[in-house]
């Protein structure tokens, strides 16, 4: 559903991984903690970097998109450069 905020049709982000020890990774939003997947018990040996670049889908969306409008302007670059890092799981600068 798109709303006033969210010109997209899909859950507004950013998203987060929850890392249970019990249970499977899944993906949560930061706005109400619903959540948006749970990863499959399937290929444990990905499964969490599979969660992490699931969880960076909105950011990368939007320095994407932002790209497109404005290839020029640093700050997009950033932007994209910090979404990379959050779905490689790395420290976001």
């Amino acid at each position: 559903m798109t709303d006033a905020t969210n010109k997209t049709p899909w859950t507004p982000g950013p998203w987060t991984v929850e890392l249970l020890l019990d249970t499977m990774p899944r993906i949560v939003t930061a706005r109400d903690a619903s959540i948006v997947c749970r990863l499959s018990k399937e290929n444990l040996e990905s499964r969490e970097s599979n969660a992490r670049l699931i969880a960076a889908a909105p950011e990368l969306y939007a320095a994407l998109d932002a790209l497109e409008q404005a290839p020029e302007n640093m700050l997009n670059v950033a932007n994209a450069r910090a979404a990379l890092a959050k779905a490689r799981g790395e420290q976001v600068p």
